[in-house]
């Protein structure tokens, strides 16, 4: 299979400060990959290399169409639901652009709030908002940097559930930040460690698909995130 992002020779710095170095890494379609690693170990500054937003040496091919979910959602405050989802589908005409907002919406459970602000939303409310933005214009690939860091344990594995059951509907590509080793486990199939400006390690996740909350209290989890722990406190 070709792969749908490929990462040669990767390197970032800040001024006098190297953030990644030496980076390679490939992601095949369909695949969910998280990236997991300490504060600091470069984890957002790969996503953000990966989406041009930042200044990098090396090589990265990816689609050019791609979405991108911040760790602070990013809506406009000024839009209703509706009209943040719209955003980015400007290509379509209005019956077009209306009719993939309605989808969004149908698809995120929240038709009812198409005409809230994102004041009048909760935490879980909005970060589905900012997953259905992303993805309305149908990208190949979603970029997600720790989308459910600010959430509450409940919500967060709520949200969880929600997405892998998203993105077994869309088999869209995932690449996901999270300091969250067990969420990690749960959503991926590959999990990527960084440390010390480096990727120091790649894990396999065992589990099958689709997944259910017993996966969240399994051995084999806990073996995982042992075996990934040590991989960041022994490079």
């Amino acid at each position: 299979m070709t792969p749908i992002i490929v990462v040669k020779n990767l390197s970032v710095q800040f001024g006098n400060f190297l953030a990644l170095d030496d980076i390679n890494f490939k992601c095949y379609p369909g695949e969910f990959v998280s990236i997991v690693g300490k504060s600091g170990a470069g984890k957002s500054t790969f996503l953000n290399a990966i989406a041009g937003f930042i200044p990098y040496k090396g090589q990265i091919e990816r689609p050019r169409n791609f979405g991108y979910v911040f760790q602070n959602y990013a809506l406009f405050p000024w839009m209703t639901v509706a009209k943040n989802i719209e955003f980015g589908l400007s290509h379509l005409d209005k019956e077009a652009r209306r009719k993939r907002v309605e989808e969004m919406l149908h698809k995120i459970g929240m038709l009812e709030f198409a005409k809230r602000y994102p004041n009048q939303l909760s935490g879980g409310q909005v970060q589905r908002v900012a997953l259905a933005r992303a993805l309305a214009p149908d990208p190949q690939v979603l970029l997600m940097d720790e989308p459910y860091g600010a959430l509450d344990h409940h919500t967060r594995e709520r949200m969880q559930d929600w997405l892998l059951s998203i993105w077994q509907y869309t088999t869209k590509t995932i690449l996901f930040v999270t300091h969250y080793i067990e969420e990690a486990i749960f959503l991926s199939d590959r999990i990527i460690v960084v440390d010390q400006k480096k990727f120091v390690a790649e894990v396999k996740v065992p589990f099958t698909r689709p997944r259910d909350s017993e996966v969240r209290f399994a051995n084999e989890l806990l073996t995982l995130k042992h075996q990934i722990l040590d991989f960041m406190e022994n490079n």
